[in-house]
């Protein structure tokens, strides 16, 4: 996380000029649907992928974390947790989060020039950007539910889908309306974690299209609270 983004405090996020340069560099070798593909496949070795040594590194340094979250989503699934470190759990959080403000649904016009791979797979408007959210949603879900014992694994979850909730890919997400139903219901998660979730999902909620997504979407966040604030 501190190699592929720089710490900034109150600045627009930008991927390092080092990290865009060695990308740039290898643009004339790389193929950038193999490289779409190591990155969507998560549950998949890459030493199954055909052609997986020409895809961008940058993006293969990414898919090599998402096979990792994979793996312990797997984990978690098959009742396996206890075997899993909970800093792990934590540490890939916070990795996800930091790369995510950086890269996830990049503003071109912030750079001088820019990786055609990074661009494709990380882009705003892209059908991978968008890909990307909702893997990221999935896996929150699921240590939302696998981690509801560890506070510092559901905090570090929280800062992720706080750190996608601005963007407007995640209005499109099939992972929200899940992460929704945690958000609303009661002693799904620690008090001091719920305030971040209902913030993400208020933040999502200012992000639907049309008069009637927001309506639809609001009804869902605040109807819940409502019946509880009642009773």
């Amino acid at each position: 996380g501190n190699v592929l983004s720089l710490d900034v405090d109150g600045e627009t996020a930008v991927i390092p000029p080092e990290i865009m340069r060695h990308s740039i560099d290898q643009s004339a070798t790389v193929d950038i649907s193999k490289s779409l593909e190591v990155l969507a496949s998560p549950g998949k070795p890459v030493s199954e992928i055909p052609g997986a040594d020409s895809s961008d590194h940058v993006v293969r340094l990414l898919a090599d974390m998402f096979r990792l979250s994979e793996v312990e989503k797997r984990a978690v699934e098959a009742g396996l947790i206890h075997l899993w470190s909970p800093l792990i759990a934590s540490s890939i959080m916070w990795f996800l989060r930091r790369w995510s403000l950086t890269y996830l649904a990049t503003k071109e016009n912030n750079y001088h020039e820019i990786s055609p791979a990074l661009v494709n797979a990380f882009g705003q408007d892209t059908d991978a950007a968008k890909w990307t959210v909702n893997f990221l949603l999935d896996k929150c879900l699921s240590n939302l539910t696998g981690f509801s014992s560890e506070l510092d694994v559901l905090k570090d979850t929280i800062g992720l889908i706080l750190s996608v909730s601005h963007g407007k890919e995640v209005c499109s997400s099939t992972g929200l309306s899940s992460i929704l139903q945690v958000g609303v219901q009661h002693n799904t998660v620690p008090s001091v974690c719920k305030r971040g979730l209902l913030k993400a999902l208020i933040m999502s909620g200012q992000g639907q299209d049309g008069a009637a997504a927001k309506e639809q979407y609001w009804a869902q966040v605040l109807q819940p609270l409502e019946v509880r604030y009642k009773a």
